[in-house]
């Protein structure tokens, strides 16, 4: 009885906080949906469903329903809202295996809810903060259901560069908190850490008319130029890291090199679009699985620890490995992957759910073990 007690405390605790919930189910979809490259499955449909519309969103729930009663000064209780979204989320996921269709609609209703619930509370909170936020919602809910009525690839690549805005809306307001850490860590209490917002905007603002032109059927040609822009505006933002106390900090090498791989890989994707190279899908996966999934390992670790009461901000060894993995399983698929089927599915796969089972069994035990506190800044 008093195991059922236990077990009941912690699953309302986890509902009632919603990071907690979806930070996990985020872990656990990982590392099933990592395993699909092992069966008879039709793969390439449903990891394309899974790594692109259906993690993600799990993701953007689990920090959006923490950070927007923060930002708006929300009170109110949201785990209504949790379980509605957790059972939207787990149909989707489980849809993916049986029909594509069904998952794609779900995932359209889950972003289309967030959107509304998020609305919502800046309305309630008088914030209008946060638009560029709201806007991004709209569209990933426009482009979910577009896909999945129509099946239409080019609305699931445009899903994967609204993944980068909300990278670099988000990144730029966890970098205020990283740079803050870095300089405290390093003895310097005095100094304040402002990111540049020009080049977070400027890559921002190109991003949408490269959307834009994609919808529009520009040619590759034109593409490329605007993909070069926004890799050239993504390196030119690493110029505000280069000071010696903040490269110091493991935590500001990781969000370093995110930002120089999200950058490169632009570059990339933009020389083959100009001079019609076959390698722009290696590009682009460098940057889903580094930029993407990197970016989300980075924010579910920070928001982890900081509100589960830790004082400062260290990643781990286990959470360090846990990084190297994503990345240089990317490279893997992407640099290795023309030489075998080992080195383009099953060693990025291993890798991948490895370090979300590195991350699902440290931060299980965290939550379980901790009472949730809001963000100390």
């Amino acid at each position: 009885m008093m195991i059922l007690k236990e077990l009941y405390i912690m699953i309302n605790d986890f509902f009632t906080h919603p990071m907690r919930i979806f930070f996990l189910l985020l872990s656990i979809f990982c590392v099933l949906s990592s395993f699909i490259f092992f069966t008879n499955l039709d793969f390439i449909t449903i990891h394309k469903t899974l790594f692109i519309g259906v993690i993600p969103c799990v993701a953007y729930c689990g920090f959006l329903l923490t950070a927007f009663p923060d930002w708006t000064k929300f009170n109110k209780n949201l785990k209504p809202h949790t379980i509605i979204l957790f059972c939207i989320l787990n149909l989707a996921f489980l849809s993916a295996f049986f029909n594509p269709f069904w998952a794609n609609l779900f995932v359209a209703f889950a972003w289309t809810y967030i959107f509304i619930l998020s609305t919502f509370m800046a309305i309630q909170g008088k914030n209008s903060d946060q638009l560029s936020i709201h806007l991004l919602l709209f569209l990933f809910a426009v482009f979910s259901f577009l896909y999945a009525f129509s099946t239409d690839e080019k609305y699931l690549h445009l899903e994967i560069f609204l993944h980068f805005i909300g990278i670099f809306i988000i990144s730029f307001r966890i970098s205020i908190v990283l740079g803050k850490e870095a300089l405290v860590q390093g003895g310097d209490e005095i100094s304040v850490f402002i990111p540049n917002l020009i080049y977070k905007n400027l890559a921002i603002i190109m991003i949408y008319v490269y959307i834009i032109c994609v919808l529009a059927d520009f040619d590759k040609k034109t593409l490329g130029f605007i993909l070069l822009g926004i890799g050239s505006a993504t390196l030119a933002k690493l110029a505000e890291l280069h000071y010696q106390i903040l490269l110091k900090r493991y935590f500001i090498l990781v969000y370093y090199f995110l930002q120089l791989t999200l950058g490169t890989c632009f570059i990339w994707l933009g020389i083959s679009y100009l001079f019609e190279l076959t390698s722009s899908a290696d590009a682009l996966h460098i940057i889903t699985i580094s930029g993407i999934f990197g970016a989300i390992y980075m924010v579910i670790n920070i928001a982890g620890l900081r509100h589960s009461g830790f004082n400062g901000l260290k990643f781990d060894l286990d959470i360090k490995f846990g990084f190297i993995c994503i990345f240089v399983g990317s490279i893997c698929r992407a640099v290795f992957g023309q030489f075998s089927i080992v080195f383009l599915l099953y060693i990025p796969a291993i890798l991948l759910a490895t370090a979300f089972i590195i991350y699902g069994f440290k931060f299980y035990h965290i939550f379980k073990t901790t009472k949730f506190s809001e963000d100390p800044d």
